[in-house]
């Protein structure tokens, strides 16, 4: 079973943004690993933070309907923040904090999710669907295919990181003295930069482009279940893609047809 994230953070579903802070902060001081603290508590904690520091998450964590995973797998169980709760670095959150990490991993700089709705018929929804959509987004560069450096060329060894994606720098915090890691804003943390920037996209593996998405929607959806195509999102630096969330609403029945007619009428015989 999922933790409660709230209980994580001793503090009320009611919690303002402040008040969570201030239980994190608490909480990051008595468990964390160099000071001695319990590491999987400390995990936990920062998990718990990551979702109730940000509105729409938290949004998400609170008021979140049924979610189906993929396209067309059927309904159920899907949990947006990954198995067991979230998916997590330290990084994120000593960002917010340090302006650096403690031990963030290299080349985490990956696409965000998108979130997007759809309406769609009654008789889809009974019966499935398949549907069209497009947005604006940032892709993978079909030039390099996302690799940064133009056709004939290659990557060289990051200066300022020397490969390693990442750079180390020690700070004087609440927390005592920290060594923060944070990702190589020169390289984007995969340590190598191109010998030769692609000439379309300018070193960064990915352009603004429309992105074309078929969503199936499977049977027995209602307004306010969410459809979750994994990959679908937007493209990062280093080819890691985020997600699409599909939120349905169903539209309000006019006229029933006639074949709509013949549909419910079966379905109230076979007791459905």
């Amino acid at each position: 079973m999922a933790k409660d994230y709230y209980e994580t953070l001793e503090v009320q579903k009611n919690a303002s943004k402040e008040e969570i802070k201030k239980a994190y902060i608490k909480l990051a001081r008595k468990y964390h690993p160099d000071r001695g603290g319990d590491e999987e508590k400390f995990k936990e904690i920062n998990a718990a933070y990551q979702i109730l520091s940000d509105d729409s998450k938290r949004r998400q964590y609170d008021q979140f309907g049924n979610v189906f995973e993929g396209a067309g797998q059927g309904a159920g169980g899907f949990n947006p923040f990954g198995q067991g709760g979230v998916e997590f670095d330290f990084g994120d959150i000593f960002e917010q904090f340090f302006g650096g990490s403690s031990g963030a991993h290299a080349g985490r700089q990956g696409g965000r999710d998108i979130q997007m709705s759809m309406e769609i018929s009654l008789s889809d929804a009974y019966l499935g669907t398949e549907k069209d959509i497009s947005f604006d987004t940032h892709v993978m560069c079909d030039r390099c295919n996302g690799k940064r450096y133009e056709p004939g060329s290659k990557t060289i060894t990051c200066d300022r990181c020397r490969g390693v994606g990442r750079v180390k720098e020690t700070r004087n915090t609440f927390l005592g003295a920290i060594s923060n890691v944070s990702i190589c804003n020169e390289c984007f943390g995969i340590g190598s930069i191109p010998e030769k920037k692609c000439t379309k996209c300018y070193g960064e593996g990915r352009v603004e482009d429309k992105r074309n998405i078929k969503v199936n929607i499977p049977a027995g959806v209602v307004t306010g279940d969410t459809i979750r195509v994994a990959g679908a999102g937007e493209a990062g630096f280093n080819g890691k893609t985020g997600d699409l969330y599909v939120s349905i609403r169903i539209k309000k029945p006019g006229r029933i047809s006639l074949k709509a007619r013949e549909l419910l009428e079966k379905l109230r015989e076979e007791g459905l």
